[in-house]
């Protein structure tokens, strides 16, 4: 077995006669007497360690080295070097009887691999660590990385509610005395409640950290808290309290000699400043950050790149926005894809293209900003009306068990004595009102509860319009782009379909019906947008419509909302050549349990060739779909123009 005197000695270190130790213990003894802010120091003495047990062949030690080089490049975000050092490390653990050593690496390996971006390789180290787990008792250290790494790799993934839960687990490893271990729990916690906008949370998690009373003993720990908050609080427009944090962490980070948080920090208050309309010293605040890449950590650096753009702006150096606007995309699609830096972003855009002149640019940027920023506001409050409800269901929990404990104590007072019954009776009558009045106000929070799902119910609708929307200024977006005739038609195409599902959704959240969709006012609105959207003027194809007046339920309405697109987007483009006029007709009836649709025009008519070769056509694969789905019958005429009529058998009506 070597000595740590021996390694010490050939690392060109003090030596020092020690007895020896086990493997664990050489590395942690390194890992004690080493100063981590020397790397290069550090690593050499592990290499120096691995040179050694290369020559007494003792793969235990060589593993340990390749580990422990890769755990210091961790640390340091150095996660090429990382992975590289872990990869080695697990090609020789992995065949180790003892499996603790490869799942620490498969453990780091997925950390590695997700902040590199590279996530199928990470979830195949999560899954590996995982089912070796379930084999092998684990130490609570082990066990504590593992949650962590996993629940880092759902937060990269946007499932917030898997990061928590994982976070919560990997707390639950840990001794409350072990503060330096609850600060990084804490902090990521935290930063997992952020993203899912519940704000009062992250806050609570971040004042957990910073009420330690060591806290001061973990300077990194206590920036990046410090840091977080001020962040968190300057998107909450607690402008002046963001400041005071984010220089609080300046003040701690000039004192540490490698300045990890150094540019973050000088970023987020740089836009502070902007916020706050104090130009000048924004400007002066973002310029004194030189050699970005390395200044600001990858995960940081939208915050240095919105307000740098924005100053910019602000100073008319428009030759030098694009560029900026580029990596600012980049750098938000690189790191945490938050919703409000895509936010900045198209307002960024289109305040620039404003400033030079591309107003239709400028229009599509705008529209793009006002979609992210209902989207936002949607999510906000869908994740308010969770808590509230949770909040509800906990309070409606604690009024059944006292109930439970009324009803047992009125058991009770009727095995009492004839006087203690008179006594009991008016015991009971007290109850009884208290009980009433309990019932009474359970009722109006039910009613509360009620009208809070109805809201979500809604927010969700308005969600996905906002997000059908956003498709649908893609596509036409995209079709500015295409010169493909085609093609164009086909992303116009497109575009109708989602403005159709769309249009429902919109329906949904104006109404007080949350479930039903009137089939009148829905064809009105449908059939008027075809005709804007195919530029018809409503002189030349004149619109006739006899719909019933039916309530139908989304399920149906979707599907015969698309048909309904499918047959008068057809309609409009081959009935009518250019420059004649004609009248399309819609009628839907309910008659003996059945819907029937007939669409009609007087148009040139389809001719058998055309109907023979209906089957290759999209557009009519998906009516053949949707056919299936309403269990609906299509008959195909064309005697003075096309009649298209639909029976349907399997629809649900709404009362």
């Amino acid at each position: 077995m070597l000595s740590i005197g021996s390694i010490l000695g050939r690392s060109q270190t003090t030596a020092q006669t020690l007895p020896d130790f086990s493997p664990a213990e050489y590395y942690e003894h390194i890992r004690n007497v080493i100063s981590i802010d020397d790397i290069g120091t550090t690593i050499l003495q592990y290499d120096t360690l691995r040179m050694l047990a290369l020559e007494e062949d003792d793969s235990t030690h060589i593993a340990y080295s390749h580990s422990c080089v890769g755990e210091i490049h961790f640390m340091y975000s150095n996660m090429e070097a990382s992975k590289e050092a872990y990869l080695k490390s697990s090609k020789i653990t992995k065949q180790f009887s003892d499996q603790s050593l490869y799942i620490k690496d498969c453990t780091r390996l997925l950390g590695a691999y997700r902040n590199i971006g590279v996530m199928d390789s990470a979830l195949y180290y999560m899954h590996m660590a995982d089912s070796l787990m379930q084999q092998q008792e684990l130490s609570k250290l082990k066990k504590q990385l593992f949650y962590n790494e996993k629940a880092m790799f759902y937060e990269t993934m946007g499932q917030s509610d898997s990061s928590v839960y994982y976070y919560i687990k990997a707390v639950d490893q840990v001794d409350t005395a072990q503060h330096r271990i609850l600060l990084a729990f804490y902090s990521n916690i935290g930063g997992a409640f952020a993203a899912r906008m519940n704000y009062a949370k992250a806050l609570e998690y971040y004042d957990r950290i910073l009420a330690m009373p060591d806290v001061a003993d973990f300077p990194r720990g206590h920036t990046q808290t410090l840091i977080k908050k001020g962040q968190l609080l300057k998107q909450m427009g607690q402008l002046d309290a963001a400041e005071t944090y984010i220089l609080r962490a300046i003040d701690i980070e000039e004192q540490q000699i490698i300045k990890i948080y150094w540019g973050n920090a000088y970023a987020i208050l740089a836009d502070i400043y902007l916020k706050k309309g104090k130009f000048e010293l924004a400007k002066a605040t973002i310029n004194t950050i030189n050699n970005v890449e390395n200044s600001v950590k990858e995960r940081f650096l939208p915050t240095y790149y919105i307000p740098k753009t924005r100053i910019t702006l602000y100073d008319g150096q428009y030759d030098a926005v694009p560029a900026l606007l580029n990596k600012t995309k980049a750098s938000i699609l690189a790191s945490t894809n938050n919703i409000l830096d895509h936010i900045e972003y198209q307002d960024l855009k289109a305040q620039y293209f404003k400033a030079t002149g591309q107003l239709d640019s400028a229009n599509v940027a705008l529209n793009e900003y006002i979609v992210l920023r209902d989207s936002f506001y949607n999510i906000s409050q869908s994740n308010i009306v969770h808590d509230l409800e949770t909040a509800y269901q906990t309070e409606l929990k604690e009024q059944q068990i006292n109930l439970l404990d009324t009803e047992n104590k009125l058991s009770n007072a009727k095995l009492s004595s004839a006087r203690r019954q008179m006594i009991g009776l008016a015991i009971g009558l007290l109850v009884l009102i208290g009980l009433l009045w309990r019932v009474f106000s359970l009722n109006n929070k039910l009613e509360t509860a009620l009208t809070q799902k109805e809201f979500l119910i809604k927010e969700v609708h308005h969600r996905v319009k906002n997000n059908l929307q956003f498709i649908s200024s893609l596509l036409n977006l995209q079709s500015e782009h295409v010169k493909d005739v085609n093609a164009i038609s086909a992303l116009q195409e497109g575009q109708d379909r989602v403005q159709s599902m769309s249009l429902i959704h919109q329906k949904l959240y104006q109404k007080d019906n949350i479930t039903s969709i009137d089939l009148q006012d829905y064809f009105e609105n449908l059939i008027e947008n075809l005709f804007d959207s195919y530029n018809i003027n409503p002189d030349a194809i004149q619109l006739h419509m006899d719909v019933q007046q039916l309530a139908l339920d989304v399920d149906t309405a979707i599907p015969l909302g698309l048909i309904v697109n499918e047959l008068i987007s057809n309609a409009l483009k081959y009935a009518f050549p250019k420059g004649t006029n004609g009248v399309i007709r819609v009628v839907l009836k309910e008659t003996k349990q059945k819907l029937s649709l007939s669409i009609q025009d007087n148009g040139i008519g389809m001719p058998n060739a055309i109907q023979n070769d209906l089957d290759s056509s999209f557009g009519y694969k998906l009516i053949r779909a949707f056919l299936i789905q309403l269990d609906a019958t299509m008959e195909i005429t064309s005697d003075n123009g096309t009649r298209v009529h639909i029976q349907m058998a399997d629809y649900k009506k709404v009362t």
